[in-house]
């Protein structure tokens, strides 16, 4: 993920601004990496900037949220996205059931 943060710099370094396309692929990258917090972050930093979410950002935050048992910040981001008029999709719906059978906090086995 180093190297995509680099070409981002370098992009704004030549006076190109991140896009909603490239704020999604960085976003995506982290949470594949499972780097919760800085995706969030991003997240953040998009809107900040400008950038509008759409349900693509939201179905790869959301994603990355559940699969690492962060199932609030997941259902926040979920109620957000509603508030805000952006319709989820299947995708949205597949990951925050995922996330309702995935939590780091337990230690609990099927029985």
């Amino acid at each position: 993920m180093k190297e995509a943060h680099e070409i981002k710099g370098e992009m704004e370094g030549k006076g190109l601004m991140a896009d909603s396309y490239t704020y999604s692929s960085l976003i995506h990258g982290e949470c594949v990496a499972g780097n919760m917090d800085t995706a969030l972050t991003l997240f953040d930093e998009m809107s900040q900037k400008g950038f509008t979410r759409n349900v693509v950002t939201y179905t790869i935050i959301i994603s990355g949220l559940s699969k690492v048992g962060r199932k609030e910040a997941a259902f926040k981001l979920y109620d957000d996205m509603k508030k805000l008029g952006i319709i989820p999709d299947d995708r949205v719906y597949h990951s925050l059931v995922r996330g309702l059978y995935t939590d780091e906090s337990s230690s609990k086995t099927d029985e």
